[in-house]
């Protein structure tokens, strides 16, 4: 690590929240306009879009996150990464996230959170054996190397350089990837339509067909289901079936009739210590995901006692198993080279062909497109999803004769094959893609990817500070925003609302000169002059002393309408009326303004003592203000009023509801006249609109004579 650069935790540096679900019970908290981020929409990229919307109601159960937040799962598979850069979003508890700050650029460390070496510390910091778990005290302390600002900006923009072609060329592989799959399932479905096999059926004209067969064991299967066998007494005592009309010598009949499908009922499930090192396997869906046969490597090992408990389930040759629950929905996998008695979890439906069915026809017809559409369709349960037996055993399949279906699998396997070795190198670019793109993060982060020229003009920046620098100055923001409110603070700029003479004198034509801009820039708007009152002025005065920053000499007090001094107003107004800054008059909304003769002029002096970033700035405010009415000008002001005083009391991250509950309940009872839902949009227009108070100047407090 360079000389320049420091390692650190991210508590150090970062306030990291963890998400949270609003309770499904209540239908009031979802469906709104509120994106709700789950671990499956965090894979390594910027959010686009979410599955799910809570609404506002919901959110404050949640956790909203501002823009360019970085979201990393932290349950389960740790590591996934992601980053708001549209839109604030709301995420649940099996995602920590990271809110971003001035001193870290957004993307240095969204890049690093994607870097193998972050995502080890997370698995060491893990406090779960099960499923692994990162808890928020853990997550803290997960070390990064932090660097200058200047660097910080520049490895980003290399970064997005390199990856940009990098990227490129996954898209193709996977979009490869992806064609492979189309292709696959439409070899699947002329299989099963028979356009594989139409030659075949030309010069083998006198094989039986399907239908002559079947009937020919129909009187047959009458008497087996009679005796009760195992592998009828779940069958339909219907056995119905009729020619295919496109494909004479094939026949159509329901799943129901042609396989023997079985799972565990009402079966007590295995604890941990019942497992055993030899005897019958115990196969779950993780022998499902090599391929087309079972992998029993994966296999646990139980008592012959639990294994003669569901005689239904003991597996033979040729068996198909099918994953009926969870994740691994709709996985396949065939019996092959069975050495030893096995078994089933209560999470496999064991699928078995009757007479004329082919077991590797049958594990096809599951892959293929009308099945796996149907066992996707059937979902259900959004927490566990599950597939019952029904919903396969009431498919109408169009069945060859068992010599045609053996033809079938030649055919597809034979095209399949081909396939199979495409994406074999496939999967192998996409790893050496990986493996590219962690040697470029790990040479970034380790300071070896910038060029001795880049780093000498990064250097150049007026905002170059060394690292160690730049975490005291993140140490003492950190420490300021926690700090409560010092009554001997007279620092700043505001007056301290308990003393009777401001700290710091403001003239008077500064204030009057801010009425008189507000009141010229509505008059220019004539739609917006009605909603001009001396009340929406002094909310504007508010924001423009507090989030501007430009002193006007005022000591507010939690007004009944607001964060008000009227004392200073009339003051202002009284010299407004002497100088003819502005006239006042009674409106239909209340006392108002209108320009006077010196308008112009004490406008002037007041933009003169602001720079050309703050004058813009009041403008962009003023704008924002103009279509307000006086009562949504006061819940803006006044929440924004409260969430200051949060932060000046040491609450630095104060939740919606907190603000809510300062702003409202904790001001005047003339607030709770005021419905709670207008609070929390206000806080949604406020972050919107980027006018999120900083816990600058002192706390608003109740007047003398609380109203």
């Amino acid at each position: 690590m360079r000389e320049d650069w420091i390692e650190c935790e991210i508590g150090d540096v970062f306030d990291v929240v963890t998400g949270n679900t609003p309770s499904k019970a209540n239908p009031l908290l979802y469906g709104g306009n509120i994106p709700f981020i789950k671990p499956p929409e965090i894979n390594n990229k910027e959010v686009e879009d979410a599955s799910e919307f809570i609404t506002e109601e919901g959110a404050k159960v949640a956790r909203i996150l501002p823009k360019y937040s970085v979201l990393i799962t932290c349950i389960g598979n740790l590591g996934r990464v992601a980053m708001n850069s549209k839109f604030e979003v709301a995420f649940n508890q099996q995602i920590n996230a990271l809110k971003p700050n001035k001193f870290v650029y957004p993307k240095y460390i969204y890049y690093k959170a994607q870097s193998s070496n972050f995502r080890n510390q997370l698995e060491e910091l893990s406090t779960a054996v099960t499923v692994s778990l990162v808890n928020k005290t853990n997550f803290s302390k997960v070390r990064f190397p932090l660097s200058p600002f200047p660097e910080q900006r520049a490895i980003v923009k290399k970064l997005e350089s390199l990856f940009s072609s990098l990227d490129a060329g996954v898209a193709d592989l996977k979009k490869a990837q992806q064609q492979l799959k189309i292709y696959r399932q439409a070899v699947l479905k002329k299989a099963f339509e028979g356009d594989l096999t139409k030659e075949w059926r030309l010069k083998n004209n006198d094989v039986q067909t399907s239908f002559d067969f079947l009937k020919s064991i129909s009187a047959k299967r009458a008497i087996d289901i009679q005796k009760k066998s195992i592998y009828y007494k779940k069958i339909s005592h219907q056995f119905e079936f009729k020619i295919d009309e496109n494909i004479p010598s094939w026949s159509k009949a329901k799943l129901d009739n042609l396989i023997y499908i079985a799972a565990r009922i009402g079966w007590r499930g295995l604890k941990k210590d019942e497992y055993t090192d030899f005897g019958p396997m115990f196969l779950s869906v993780h022998s499902l995901n090599y391929g087309k046969y079972v992998n029993y490597n994966e296999a646990y090992h139980i008592t012959e006692d639990r294994y003669k408990e569901s005689p239904e389930i003991q597996l033979l040759e040729g068996d198909v198993l099918l994953c009926k629950d969870g994740a691994g929905i709709g996985k396949l996998g065939v019996i092959k080279d069975l050495k030893s008695k096995a078994t089933v979890n209560s999470s496999i439906l064991v699928i078995r062909g009757l007479e004329i069915l082919n077991q590797d026809f049958i594990f096809y017809l599951f892959s293929g497109p009308k099945l796996q559409t149907i066992v996707m369709d059937r979902i259900t349960g959004s927490a566990t999803p599950h597939l019952f037996q029904n919903d396969i055993k009431q498919f109408e399949l169009s069945v060859p004769p068992y010599e045609e279906q053996q033809q079938i699998v030649k055919q597809i396997e034979s095209r399949l094959s081909v396939c199979d070795s495409i994406e074999q190198n496939i999967k192998e670019s996409l790893l050496k893609a990986e493996a590219l793109r962690q040697s470029i993060l790990k040479k970034a982060f380790e300071g070896n990817l910038l060029t001795a020229q880049e780093l000498a003009e990064c250097k150049l920046e007026k905002d170059y500070e060394p690292a160690s620098v730049l975490l005291e100055r993140i140490k003492a923001e950190q420490n300021k925003a926690a700090a409560k409110p010092s009554k001997k603070k007279v620092a700043e700029p505001l007056v301290v609302a308990e003393t009777e003479t401001p700290v710091v004198k403001i003239s008077s034509d500064i204030h009057a000169g801010l009425i008189a801009k507000v009141i010229k820039i509505h008059e220019e708007n004539p739609a917006s002059i009605d909603n001009l009152s001396h009340i929406k002025c002094e909310k504007i005065a508010h924001l423009v002393e507090y989030h501007l920053q430009i002193p006007l000499g005022r000591q507010p007090v939690k007004d009944a309408a607001g964060p008000d001094d009227y004392p200073h107003l009339k003051k202002i107004e009284h010299r407004a009326k002497m100088a003819n800054y502005f006239a006042i008059q009674k409106k239909d909304v209340g006392y108002s303004y209108s320009s006077a003769n010196n308008s112009d002029k004490v406008i002037d002096k007041f933009q003169a003592t602001l720079s050309d970033d703050k004058n813009k700035h009041l403008d962009d405010l003023i704008a924002l203000f103009l279509k307000f009415d006086l009562e949504v000008s006061e819940i803006i002001a006044t929440t924004y009023a409260g969430w200051n005083n949060l932060i000046l009391n040491g609450n630095a991250n104060p939740s919606d509801e907190e603000i809510v509950y300062e702003s409202r309940e904790n001001w005047s009872e003339r607030k709770l006249k005021i419905a709670r839902e207008r609070f929390f949009k206000a806080i949604e227009w406020m972050r919107k609109n980027e006018i999120v108070p900083t816990g600058y100047g002192a706390v608003v407090p109740f007047p003398k004579k609380k109203k």
